[in-house]
């Protein structure tokens, strides 16, 4: 144990002994004045009180305690109420770290040992001639295999005394000669034959390097696409050295020289633990894949991390894990596209564009808006879905889907939303279509005391949340499969409507769905 050195000579001590032993002073504000702890304080005093201004000299050598003495003072400690303080006090032991490590050596059924001066300096290694290592070998055998005795007597290391021992035994004095740099490659001049050898060498070796390449190119092309379980560079290519090695038993140096890494990276990788960070990871990772499969791919990492979130009681992630995980993975959701197409307008029965782009209410059925979309299926036939949606919670309150795009698919939707609405009066914005310009679609509205409100020509923006509803729709339902009946497609928008409106998370909504939204004020 080496000796620790302080900053404070001995009458900074002897000066701050007196004040504890004399009282003026508190140990609280000596530890402060002086800059030390209270065990050193109480270090000090101790030593003091045991040999006088002496004990405060810094001491420059070890201080030796027999086996005897140490069982004695662990003992001491042991068996009576003495405690840590007390014992070094009594058996003048230099601190209690000391004291505590003896405790721990007897507990744990270890013996002591006389203390020393700790480990000796290891002897360097020197060049030796054949001779000279046969005599060491020799000379180690007869003396019982006494590697330390032929250290010291020969002055090399004791790493070189062991493995000369190991050659001579194995493969006798021919064994210890030193080959290094003795290949084709380094004679000055070769006979026919050598050269041949030489040739055929480097073309195998050529030959190796090549195949290798090809190898680890195609596997690590395929180890790229797959997921990444670690977080790290490189994972790809010692990967993909791993198991061209285990298939060929090429050499790992070569590999390694291929795909331009280090070797001691590769077995780095190679004896890596899991760290309960990435274990945590992996199996957040296999949460996410199942929601993201549940699903249908739908959810984005704003959903997906709404889900986990909701779920999770204990921990709450972020949604940049989420989607750092979820790139690593490869999941991505479905994207909406721009349909391109647009309603032609009509010049009757229009009315201002009251909702200016106001799509934020501030209570249910303040503000609806209506839309209709053409569908197909089968061999090109169309079918249509009219819908109306509160911009309260974005809730799809009424909905119908039928073969034609007629008046009267608009007004059973819109009888519906009033059916299920009743005492409703919003303001209802829609497009120009002939439907909404109709004298039956006016009649209703006014009837039920509704505002109608109408977008401009060419600004489909103004009924932006309908064109956000029906993009979501195609996008996460409608294009993800061909329908061969008309049943099909109707059977998929009803399950759509369903989860729309009762699963879909929106971070705009407090990661609610749009019916607990609406609930939630109505509680």
């Amino acid at each position: 144990m080496s000796k620790r050195i302080t900053d404070h000579d001995i009458n900074e001590r002897y000066e701050a002994v007196m004040k504890v032993l004399e009282e003026r002073e508190s140990l609280n504000s000596l530890t402060k004045a002086y800059g030390v702890t209270k065990t050193t304080l109480k270090n000090w005093v101790r030593k003091y009180n045991a040999d006088g201004i002496e004990g405060l000299k810094e001491s420059k050598v070890w201080k030796k305690y027999s086996p005897e003495l140490k069982k004695q003072a662990v003992e001491y400690y042991l068996n009576t109420s003495s405690g840590l303080e007390t014992t070094c006090d009594t058996f003048n032991i230099s601190s209690k770290s000391v004291l505590e490590q003896w405790v721990k050596l007897y507990t744990s059924g270890k013996g002591f040992k006389s203390t020393s001066r700790g480990r000796r300096k290891m002897t360097t290694g020197r060049r030796t001639t054949w001779k000279e290592r046969i005599e060491i070998a020799q000379y180690t055998i007869a003396n019982n295999l006494d590697y330390h005795k032929a250290e010291k007597e020969y002055n090399v290391s004791y790493q070189q005394v062991y493995h000369w021992v190991r050659k001579y035994q194995e493969g006798g004095p021919e064994a210890l000669k030193d080959r290094r740099g003795r290949s084709l490659e380094s004679k000055e001049t070769l006979t026919e034959e050598e050269k041949l050898r030489l040739e055929v060498k480097k073309l195998q070796q050529r030959n190796q390097y090549l195949e290798a390449e090809n190898g680890l190119i195609k596997k690590l092309k395929r180890h790229r696409k797959e997921e990444s379980t670690r977080i790290g560079s490189c994972l790809s290519e010692f990967q993909a050295i791993f198991e061209y090695h285990q298939e060929t038993g090429v050499s790992i140096q070569l590999l390694c020289e291929v795909l331009d890494v280090s070797r001691s990276g590769y077995y780095k990788w190679l004896n890596h633990t899991p760290s309960e960070r990435e274990l945590e990871a992996q199996q957040l990772k296999k949460r996410i894949k199942e929601r993201f499969y549940h699903y249908k791919g739908l959810f984005g990492y704003r959903r997906i991390t709404i889900a986990l979130n909701r779920d999770s009681k204990e921990k709450q992630y972020d949604k940049k894990v989420i989607r750092r995980l979820m790139v690593q993975m490869g999941l991505r959701s479905h994207i909406r596209r721009s349909s391109g197409y647009s309603t032609k307008t009509s010049y009757v029965n229009i009315e201002d564009n009251l909702l200016n782009r106001e799509f934020k209410a501030d209570k249910p059925n303040q503000k609806w808006a209506t839309d209709i979309t053409h569908l197909r299926y089968g061999d090109g036939q169309k079918a249509y879905l009219s819908a109306i949606k509160d911009l309260y919670d974005g809730s799809i309150i009424a909905y119908k889907v039928g073969k034609f795009n007629n008046n009267g698919l608009v007004m059973e939707t819109l009888n519906e939303a009033i059916e299920r609405n009743s005492g409703a009066s919003p303001l209802l914005h829609s497009d120009r279509g002939s439907q909404y310009t109709s004298k039956q679609y006016r009649q209703i509205t006014t009837e039920a005391g509704i505002t109608r409100s109408m977008s401009r020509v060419g600004k489909c923006i103004d009924n932006g949340p309908m064109e956000s509803f029906f993009g979501h729709f195609k996008c996460e339902s409608y294009k993800l499969k061909q329908y061969s009946t008309y049943e099909e497609l109707e059977k998929d928008i009803q399950h759509y409507m369903n989860f729309y409106n009762y699963e879909r998370f929106q971070e705009t909504r407090n990661n609610l769905t749009p019916i607990e939204y609406r609930y939630q004020v109505a509680a």
